[in-house]
């Protein structure tokens, strides 16, 4: 299960943005920016090795 503070609807399209972080939500956490980023292209873009996935990633969000 996802545990994390989760992101602001107004971040969900950046966030698949390199080196995109939403700065609210990354007190005392330290990366890069590049996950969300990278899975997006190895699951709906064509990368340079030539694979693809042909899968599409999204956020949503959910009221609890």
């Amino acid at each position: 299960d996802d545990t994390g503070k989760g992101i602001p609807k107004e971040n969900h399209k950046s966030v698949f943005e390199n080196y995109v972080q939403v700065k609210e939500n990354s007190v005392g956490q330290v990366g890069t920016g590049l996950g969300l980023g990278i899975v997006q292209s190895l699951v709906s873009d064509s990368i340079p090795s030539g694979a693809n996935f042909g899968g599409l990633v999204h956020t949503e969000q959910k009221i609890l």
